[in-house]
């Protein structure tokens, strides 16, 4: 029987289990773009920097569509919003006083444990977790430099 979520063509190419009838006729194309975009003004330059990484990482492996694009901006956002937060309660405290005197949980506290879930999503949608490494094969890059680091110096 058929699976209700079919994994990707590219995927099954990868992973190395592509066979002829598990080809999907009907699965869209996405076209690798090379040009990264610039990262949102609002970011931190720290997260700048990730977008940068994250997407230069993926157009070296052709795998940066612009479908992505938004799922790295979420990525991003949410990196930069708990970088916010953990100032925040490294400033005031994981706990803080409410108006009537009382201590109460920091709100950057929960809007930071909010955003981890938006940033473990993202990873796993882009593999960059060991585990999801595993089920992913990507073309390997300067094979040679990586055998020359193996060797003994003579």
């Amino acid at each position: 029987m058929a699976s209700p979520h079919p994994k990707p063509t590219a995927i099954k190419k990868m992973q190395g289990t592509l066979r002829n009838d598990r080809i999907l006729s009907d699965e869209m194309q996405l076209e690798p773009i090379k040009a990264i975009p610039n990262p949102d003004i609002h970011w931190s330059e720290k997260v700048s920097k990730e977008w940068y990484a994250r997407a230069t990482g993926l157009v070296k492996l052709g795998m940066f569509c612009g479908e992505y694009i938004e799922t790295l901006r979420s990525y991003c956002t949410a990196l930069h919003i708990m970088h916010e937060c953990e100032d925040d309660f490294h400033k005031s405290g994981v706990t803080i006083l409410n108006v009537q005197g009382n201590k109460v949980k920091n709100p950057s506290v929960s809007i930071w444990a909010e955003q981890q879930k938006i940033l473990a999503s993202c990873i796993a949608k882009f593999g960059w977790t060991p585990s999801d490494k595993t089920r992913i094969s990507a073309p390997v890059l300067h094979k040679d430099k990586k055998e020359n680091l193996f060797k003994r110096a003579e």
